[in-house]
């Protein structure tokens, strides 16, 4: 009988992990959509929070530090040199966990060099 309820209480476990865990990622999922709708319409600044907080939740995932790099690039593309380096600096951050973390993706160095070739500025 005992382990009856053991086997149960692995299998609700089980069952609430999973739930919790699609539930990230759709969570996720959501916050790079609204900040894809954003960056879209040039609204950089509002992007970049959506994409943080998509990073918050997933911060393994390519495509979440590959938008927050973009953004913070662009973001520093837009303002005055002087107010730009906090930004470029972000993005070399950010750049630089893309090449710990995939540094088979040709995009990681697209995005590296971006960033390093606008803080150089």
């Amino acid at each position: 009988m005992k382990r009856k309820g053991y086997w149960t209480a692995i299998l609700l476990i089980g069952v609430f992990c999973s739930h919790s865990w699609l539930s990230a990622q759709e969570n996720y999922q959501t916050f790079l959509e609204k900040g894809d709708e954003y960056y879209q319409n040039f609204d950089n600044v509002k992007a970049l929070q959506e994409y943080e907080k998509a990073y918050e939740l997933a911060p393994e995932e390519f495509e979440v530090i590959q938008r927050v790099t973009q953004t913070y690039n662009d973001i520093g593309e837009d303002l005055d040199s002087k107010e730009s380096k906090p930004y470029y600096e972000k993005a070399v951050h950010y750049a630089e966990l893309l090449l710990e973390k995939f540094p088979d993706n040709a995009e990681t160095y697209y995005l590296l060099s971006m960033a390093y070739g606008n803080l150089a500025l």
